[in-house]
């Protein structure tokens, strides 16, 4: 693009056209004089303009170094030490923000107190905030990540490999533009994914910075435009090629060349039938499978049309509850919805109260429930999209995202 416009306008302004190589020096130049002299200065404005914390995030120690890069290699076990200088230090290592949307307490973030050293072994995620009264402090995140990783828990849980066509206006997109394929870390520890490579199928390389923490989800792709248009949420990453229609090899190596996951897809009995070409996706029959995912047990048809990418199927029914909730916190399903949303607290006895926020923070709804209730979307008259719903319960405050998808 650069070369394009120095041809079309690079002799504008003089007679000897700017280059590529002009461009290059403009680039070093703001890179090496403007941004260092600037930082400073934009930094305090913001803090003038209470748009920043006037007070420092925490800072983490390894061996006595201080951890001021966003990624460190490990091995075996070793040690961290978190400090910070006002306020009180919150952590967590299962990749969430101690801070909650609105301010809240993360109900999973630890506090400690500063100097505390903690334990660790293999991959992990430290991410840090200080709360000092109602301000919390910048987040601290540091990736650890062990190259000889165990991928026991990592698993294929969904994969859309025959989309439908869609008409856009007057155009149709083809199905190929939606494809994608899910993973998850079904385990209570992160999974170290750099070096990983798909080397049959499509083609992706894994981010070496990429670390996927417990419970959570790793989607890839074909056109991440189109995945956002029907799914309103950025897949993690983009992958060249697409899914054959009639089944093929799936394989994901290692930076060794090793399998981690290899499995063959297929479109025929006793395999389910409807992913292929007729709306629904190729989903984990349980949340968490533990089985061959070449065996077509492993696999179902997924109860939401298009599928259901960074959550487990609404519609899995296996041996986990579909809201456990952990101290009597309040449960928010399924995520993304199409638009039933239902909430629940392990005392059937407790009030909830609910509120729905758009992103722009106007209330769309408020009501309260007594143990369980449901919230049905589709009479809110709401556009399809991001929403955040805000549950009170037993004095305990939560916000949750919940992608609407009528």
């Amino acid at each position: 693009a650069i070369i394009g416009e120095s041809a079309r306008w690079g002799d504008t302004f003089r007679t000897l056209p700017f280059t590529i190589e002009d461009w290059k020096t403009e680039i070093n130049d703001i890179y090496t004089r403007y941004f260092p002299y600037r930082t400073d200065i934009v930094i305090n404005q913001l803090k003038a303009a209470s748009l920043l914390p006037t007070f420092s995030p925490p800072v983490l120690r390894k061996d006595n170094v201080i951890l001021d890069q966003d990624r460190y290699p490990v091995s075996g076990n070793y040690q961290v030490t978190i400090s910070g200088t006002t306020g009180q230090l919150y952590y967590t290592l299962d990749g969430t923000d101690p801070r909650l949307i609105g301010g809240l307490n993360n109900p999973t973030a630890i506090a400690i107190s500063s100097g505390t050293t903690i334990n660790l072994q293999g991959t992990a995620i430290v991410n840090a905030r200080i709360k000092s009264g109602d301000n919390w402090s910048a987040l601290t995140s540091v990736k650890f990540q062990n190259p000889n990783e165990d991928y026991t828990n990592l698993k294929v849980t969904e994969l859309h490999y025959h989309p439908t066509d869609t008409l856009v206006g007057t155009s149709i997109i083809s199905g190929k533009s939606f494809e994608f394929l899910e993973l998850k870390n079904t385990g209570d520890k992160p999974i170290n994914l750099a070096g990983l490579s798909f080397t049959s199928s499509v083609d992706y390389q894994f981010k070496e910075s990429d670390v996927l923490a417990p419970k959570q989800f790793y989607v890839i792709a074909s056109k991440p435009k189109w995945f956002y248009e029907r799914h309103f949420m950025v897949p993690t990453g983009n992958f060249n090629k697409n899914f054959s229609n009639s089944g093929e090899q799936v394989i994901i190596s290692n930076a060794g060349g090793s399998p981690v996951i290899n499995f063959t897809y297929l479109d025929y009995n006793p395999w389910a039938t409807a992913p292929d070409g007729n709306g629904p996706s190729l989903s984990s029959a349980i949340r968490n499978p533990t089985g061959d995912p070449s065996d077509a047990a492993y696999w179902k048809a997924s109860s939401v049309y298009d599928g259901s990418p960074f959550a487990d199927d609404p519609g899995i029914v296996d041996t986990i509850d579909d809201g456990p909730a952990i101290d009597n916190q309040v449960v928010v399903y399924p995520n993304p919805t199409r638009g039933k949303l239902y909430l629940k607290v392990n005392n059937a006895s407790s009030g909830i109260e609910v509120q729905i926020y758009s992103l722009s923070g106007s209330m769309l709804y408020n009501s309260s429930v007594i143990g369980s209730g449901t919230v049905d979307l589709t009479q809110l008259n709401i556009f399809p999209g991001i929403y955040l719903v805000k549950t009170k319960c037993d004095q305990r405050n939560m916000v949750y995202k919940v992608v609407y998808q009528p």
